[in-house]
């Protein structure tokens, strides 16, 4: 009889160390991958904001043959720095909340937030999740 063994190894990585130092993380986390560390950075592709041009946001999401020709004819990294660059500037300002809608999601998410544990390692974190 044969018998195989499955080895299986888990890194568990704490939120808080990651947001203390997410670069020392992530170097951690290369070496127990058994890769070498990198510059890792961080990208923020969710910058929130009404677009100043709903036309120019529409063509840069959109597929089109146009736009896949570009893609094609251009180095990956160019294409998409231009278009990380161009939706930047595109896009404006965050619509503020009036009183009434801040009052209408306060009372959405109460729930919520009474289930939030004081004095643990997530309260703070959770606390600014769920404030408006």
């Amino acid at each position: 009889m044969h018998v195989r063994y499955l080895v299986t190894k888990l890194r568990v990585i704490g939120y808080q160390d990651y947001a203390k130092n997410n670069q020392l993380v992530m170097d951690e986390v290369a070496k127990f991958l058994g890769l070498s560390a990198i510059e890792w950075t961080q990208d923020f592709a969710n910058r929130s904001g009404v677009p100043r041009s709903p036309m120019l946001q529409k063509a840069l999401m959109r597929k089109s043959f146009a736009k896949s020709a570009f893609v094609a004819l251009f180095p990956e990294k160019f294409v998409t720095s231009l278009k990380r660059g161009l939706m930047e500037r595109n896009t404006g300002e965050k619509p503020t909340l009036i009183n009434e809608d801040r009052a209408y999601f306060s009372a959405l998410i109460a729930d919520e937030r009474s289930k939030i544990i004081p004095d643990t390692a997530d309260t703070s974190l959770l606390e600014s999740l769920y404030s408006l």
